[in-house]
């Protein structure tokens, strides 16, 4: 993979001299997203769905590409995707539309300690308010996911299953551990939530083939704006699915008075869960990333390309003693496109700050994962993180900097 020829396509990185090594946290954006941006407000700019005039038909036409472009690039039906503002926000829509419906006291839901407060803080309001049980799995000493552990946490008790296809503190876990899972979670009945916000902008993703209930991603980790998200809900779901907001939109008729909630007919899938202005020039974006993956970005040879990042950065940490790496290391091979890690010397914030100096950009903190830091006894951790865009130069650039902190 040419990156360096990829770094020409994102006006914030070329002839610049930021190292950006905190894509995990958000991408940087291509001109093609910013030209489509720019060439809907410029162009095409009304609302969707209601007006019936030329812009609105070619607001709403875009739009629902937008929702098509999703739909194959994850191989699922239109139907099945969902607008949100984010991942977070398609998650706390699964938490309210189905979840609130279905669990009662005593119910069971199953993720791992180290998810991030997305996919955690809703099913711990939920559970409060319901009565509903959360069953942690841990983590082993080796910042492994104890696959052991979570299938036997997985019995007829349980209604949830849900964690990050990759995590955004340490990477990505085999495949067999998601099959194994999926389908222990299955055979008791529990449906299956995945937190794909970290994985959609560096590996291929088929709804078909990972057989879940509900697939949650932000667009902004994957070269499109911020404000765009998407949750996949298997059609098969659609039947145990209540509203989450109410409003435009969403509804083929409301009257007064209404004493009884049959007076208001929903509208179908997805528009049931999309009320309000949904997020147009976003979506739009988001369908101009997706072309852009499609055309300049093979999965293969990006999962190379970091591979190969990741493990030059890891030579560059092993070279100062007092760095602990909190990459798991699994049986079977996977693709991981960041390394936390933290230092027995050092304070993660002022590891960052150093690195600044050198316009090296990182993330530090707990990464909205507090509980996982604090099982470990870590005040905070630097995360690197690579894509398509990212250089061997800018690896070697994080290493001399951090070098100049030792020296």
């Amino acid at each position: 993979m040419d990156s360096i020829r990829i770094k020409q396509n994102f006006p914030l990185l070329r002839n610049s001299s930021i190292v950006y090594l905190d894509s995990a946290a958000t991408s940087q954006k291509p001109d093609a997203v910013i030209t489509a941006v720019t060439s809907f407000y410029q162009t095409s700019n009304a609302s969707v769905h209601r007006g019936i005039y030329t812009l609105a038909e070619s607001a709403t036409r875009q739009f629902e590409d937008a929702r098509r472009a999703v739909a194959e690039f994850i191989n699922a039906e239109p139907q099945e995707i969902i607008f949100t503002s984010g991942a977070t926000d398609s998650i706390s829509m699964v938490a309210h539309a189905w979840a609130a419906l279905h669990l009662k006291a005593g119910d069971e839901i199953v993720l791992p300690e180290s998810e991030h407060h997305s996919n955690l803080l809703p099913w711990q309001q939920l559970s409060a308010k319901l009565g509903a049980v959360i069953r942690y799995v841990p983590l082993t000493n080796e910042f492994k996911l104890d696959i052991d552990s979570f299938l036997q946490q997985i019995t007829s008790r349980t209604k949830l299953v849900t964690f990050a296809l990759s995590s955004h503190i340490f990477g990505n876990y085999p495949a067999n551990y998601i099959r194994a899972i999926r389908d222990k979670a299955h055979e008791v009945g529990a449906r299956v939530l995945l937190d794909a916000a970290q994985a959609i902008g560096h590996m291929s993703i088929d709804v078909q083939t990972l057989g879940v209930d509900f697939l949650a991603f932000s667009g902004h980790k994957l070269f499109a704006p911020t404000g765009i998200g998407v949750l996949y809900c298997n059609k098969n779901r659609f039947s145990e699915l209540g509203v989450y907001r109410t409003g435009g939109g969403m509804v083929h008729s409301a009257h007064i008075p209404c004493a009884q909630l049959d007076c208001i007919e929903w509208k179908e899938m997805p528009y049931r869960l999309e009320a309000g202005t949904p997020p147009i020039e976003q979506a739009i974006g988001l369908r101009a990333a997706l072309n852009y993956f499609n055309e300049q970005i093979p999965y293969r040879q990006l999962a190379e390309h970091e591979n190969m990042l990741v493990e030059a950065l890891k030579k560059h940490l092993k070279k100062h003693e007092d760095i602990i790496i909190m990459q798991p290391e699994y049986q079977e091979p996977v693709h991981n496109h960041l390394v936390s890690f933290y230092s027995k010397k050092y304070h993660a914030h002022d590891i960052a700050a150093w690195l600044s100096q050198y316009d090296v950009a990182v993330r530090a903190g707990h990464h909205c994962a507090q509980p996982i830091h604090e099982r470990f006894g870590i005040p905070a951790s630097v995360r690197v993180s690579v894509h398509a865009y990212t250089t061997m130069h800018d690896i070697d650039a994080f290493g001399k900097a951090l070098d100049a902190l030792y020296t």
